[in-house]
This record gives C-alpha cells, structure tokens and sequence, in this order.
C-alpha cells in the first residue's frame, strides 16, 4: 500500500531502502520491528565499507509481480536500489536499454 521509485542497480546486492522511507514504512504500521534481521557490512562503489541493518519485508509488488520475503538493507544516505538480491528472485530478466524497460519473468 505505500509507493516508492527504485533505481534498477544490476551493481547492487541487494534492495535498499533509504533511512526516512523505512521510517515511513514504520509509522504507516507497515513495518515492525520483528522484521529487523541485523546488520550486514557493504562495500559501495568507491571501495568505502558500510553497516547496514537489514529487514524483511513481507512483499514488494513490481507491476503485476509480488515478490514474498524480500531482504531489504536501509542506507541512511543515497538512494533507493532494487539489486541483484530481488532480481534473482525471477526466472529470468531482461533489460532493454533504448526502451528504458525491464521486463521480469516468473
């Protein structure tokens, strides 16, 4: 029931939210703290390493597509990645550059 824009980040492990929506997630009710599952360690792209606390969300819907149990890493900085972690959780893939698409296959 909440909305949010993702860049697709084949270089991403995983999908990232950022600090103020997870917040946002968590006053919504859509979110509690059972679904903390601890902090992972992440190297960014600059070669800097980074903490994360890591939740699962219950489902994220991707047009007609709802993924279950879903690893998500909040970052306090940056933007919101959707990475390889969610992209694996579909048969196959397949991005489509001069048509800014990706299209998902079960």
């Amino acid at each position: 029931g909440v909305s949010a824009n993702f860049l697709f980040d084949t270089g991403a492990a995983d999908l990232i939210l950022s600090r103020s929506f997870y917040n946002d997630l968590l006053a919504l009710g859509k979110i509690d703290a059972g679904a903390f599952k601890g902090r992972q360690l992440y190297e960014m792209a600059d070669g800097d390493f980074l903490f994360c606390d890591m939740v699962e969300l219950n489902h994220v819907q991707v047009g007609d597509y709802i993924v279950h149990h879903v690893l998500a890493a909040i970052m306090d900085e940056g933007g919101m990645l959707c990475g390889m972690s969610f992209f694996s959780k579909f048969k196959d893939w397949e991005w489509q550059p001069n048509k800014g698409v990706i299209t998902l296959y079960r």
